[in-house]
């Protein structure tokens, strides 16, 4: 069957930001190919921001650069994960607008980025992508090193902020030199980015063997991520131990038991090497493939979920009932019935309840509406705003002119008529002289009416 490379999937792989999601880095060091800077940019307390991106030409030949917008999140080791998100895409704007260019040998080109929190949440997070090649170089199956950067924005509304994670797993992992990594897989089920820290007590029957600290990061809601420390068991350990983890800022708890025999321990261990989410003549493909890094065989479930903005569409699990050896992989595939839009994908690997590894990345099935013009957009908000303004004025000078016309006096009462007509000499008039009623509307002459005595 073919297997697509989709754009987001490799750069998911590819982007040279690893690990920046755990310190607060506001440039990137080394400038190498193409930089985007800010790199990661945090900001608390607005609904809005505005800050200037700039994009760099460090190498020594002239590059063609695509720019995009995407969504922004990470694997369960930290490391930045970009996909299109269809609500990042709206919420985080650039001018000029992203696209393709070609930028010189040292030149840079700087765009005005604009951010706003979409209604009813608390935060954003989103990615500047910078995919660069030599012009008239197709872009082919093999990946160059360091072909895309992005620059990352963490914004965080107004408080109150629900910051909140559950410790989900806790887990070992054996290293070549006899050590382990201790890890607390942890969920952020917050509404804003948390940084939390903590610790692992190792505990055999009532005594502490040791505490290990595990080293703090980032974590985005909706994601997990793994603290990890390192610890060296005593020499020919046996028997079950139990590890139990704490985090603080903001405060969970969780715990699991692990079985050792002559100082090993028999943990599951696998990697989801790779994930990708494609569109194929229309049709969405999935595949993960998943590789036993441990010790042990496994016999792993791979669960995919998919989700459209908050909610979830379908769920699959895939059991695997051969057992994994060691150092082994395995891939399955996908193809769900899904319509036109922007879903996110999550790839979820466990053993028997016990969390293996999770990957996230996005797939767009179809074209979406473009959005309007922004020159239509201003001309329509004129043609109202206009419309809106003559209503206004034409009420204004109604209510005036009735007011005005109920202040007026009543004219006063016309001239008697004589009863016989026209006088005569015989017949003197009571009044020498007699003025007609003129119009005092249209343009008509007055007319005067003068009796002969």
């Amino acid at each position: 069957m073919h297997r697509p490379t989709g754009r987001i999937a490799a750069l998911a792989g590819a982007v040279a930001v690893a690990g920046l999601l755990a310190f607060p880095v506001v440039a990137q060091e080394g400038c190498v190919g193409v930089q985007v800077e800010p790199a990661r940019l945090a900001s608390d307390g607005e609904s809005s921001y505005e800050y200037p991106v700039e994009v760099r030409n460090c190498s020594d030949e002239v590059l063609e650069v695509s720019l995009s917008v995407s969504g922004l999140g990470h694997d369960l080791d930290g490391a930045p994960q970009f996909f299109e998100n269809e609500t990042a895409e709206a919420a985080l704007t650039l001018s000029p607008a992203p696209g393709t260019f070609t930028l010189g040998v040292g030149k840079k080109k700087v765009f005005d980025a604009g951010a706003v929190i979409p209604e009813g949440k608390k935060s954003l997070y989103a990615g500047i992508v910078a995919e660069f090649r030599r012009p008239g170089v197709p872009t082919g199956s093999s990946v160059a090193t360091r072909t895309r950067v992005a620059g990352m924005l963490l914004l965080r509304g107004p408080k109150p902020w629900k910051q909140q994670v559950d410790v989900v797993d806790v887990t070992v992992t054996p290293a070549e030199d006899g050590s382990y990594l201790v890890r607390a897989a942890v969920e952020n089920t917050g509404n804003v980015h948390v940084a939390p820290r903590g610790t692992v007590e190792i505990r055999q029957g009532g005594t502490l063997l040791d505490t290990v600290k595990l080293d703090g990061g980032t974590i985005l809601p909706g994601f997990k991520r793994g603290l990890a420390g390192t610890w060296t068991p005593p020499k020919n350990l046996d028997g079950k131990v139990k590890l139990t983890a704490e985090t603080i800022d903001p405060r969970a708890r969780g715990s699991a038991t692990i079985d050792f025999s002559e100082g090993e321990a028999g943990v599951p261990a696998a990697s989801i090497t790779s994930f990708i989410a494609s569109e194929v003549d229309g049709a969405p493909y999935i595949s993960v493939t998943l590789q036993n890094i441990g010790s042990v065989p496994l016999t792993p479930n791979i669960e995919l979920l998919v989700q459209e903005g908050e909610f979830d569409r379908m769920r699959q699990n895939f059991p695997m009932t051969e057992q994994l050896a060691p150092g082994a992989n395995r891939t399955i595939e996908w193809t769900p019935a899904l319509g036109d839009g922007t879903y996110q994908i999550t790839a979820r690997a466990t053993q028997d309840g016990a969390l293996l590894d999770e990957r996230v990345t996005g797939l767009r099935i179809g074209v979406l509406p473009a959005p309007a013009a922004e020159g239509s957009s201003k001309m329509l908000v004129l043609i109202i705003a206009s419309i809106l303004l003559v209503a206004v004025v034409a009420f204004l000078l109604y209510t005036m002119t009735r007011r005005r016309g109920s202040e007026m006096p009543p004219p006063p009462p016309p001239p008697p008529t004589p009863e016989r007509g026209w006088a005569t000499p015989e017949e003197p008039a009571e009044h020498p002289v007699a003025v007609g009623v003129a119009n005092a509307v249209a343009d008509e002459p007055v007319v005067v009416l003068r009796l002969r005595r």
